[in-house]
């Protein structure tokens, strides 16, 4: 497993699972080189919206000097099914293995999750979107959550 650069997006992501999904699907039929403030705006999204965005690509290793698309980038926006539940559960734990690598997720408590996260910088209310983000992903990639 590739480590994360110590220095590139150090908080977890928090923004929306529906903006995650709407940005992969435009990267998907779209195939942008720059996905910079300009290309979030021409999304329809906010600021301060593509600012958390730009966060999570980064953090996620999914572009390249915080704005031009990763090839597994571009691979994920393009699969589907089995495929895009394979890229997206490489993209959880490459990602998020310095924060929830030593946590049985199959039986983990929200609590530690919680606790895991803010140790990582996200605490409160940030803290809750990040883990809600995290879980969406890690559902997506279909692996076993604790209910």
């Amino acid at each position: 497993m590739a480590k994360r650069d110590a220095g590139r997006g150090s908080r977890p992501p928090y923004v929306t699972y529906a903006t995650w999904a709407r940005v992969l699907e435009d990267t998907s039929e779209r195939k942008p080189t720059r996905m910079d403030s300009t290309y979030y705006r021409e999304l329809g999204l906010s600021d301060s919206t593509g600012v958390t965005v730009k966060a999570a690509l980064s953090f996620l290793g999914l572009v390249d000097g915080d704005t031009i698309p990763t090839e597994r980038l571009v691979e994920l926006a393009a699969a589907a099914g089995d495929d895009r539940r394979r890229l997206i559960r490489q993209v959880v734990e490459e990602s998020y293995e310095p924060i929830v690598g030593g946590i049985d997720l199959e039986h983990a408590t929200m609590g530690h999750l919680l606790a895991a996260f803010a140790e990582a910088g996200a605490k409160g209310n940030v803290g809750q979107k990040c883990v809600t983000f995290f879980l969406a992903m890690a559902k997506d990639a279909g692996m076993g959550l604790s209910p």
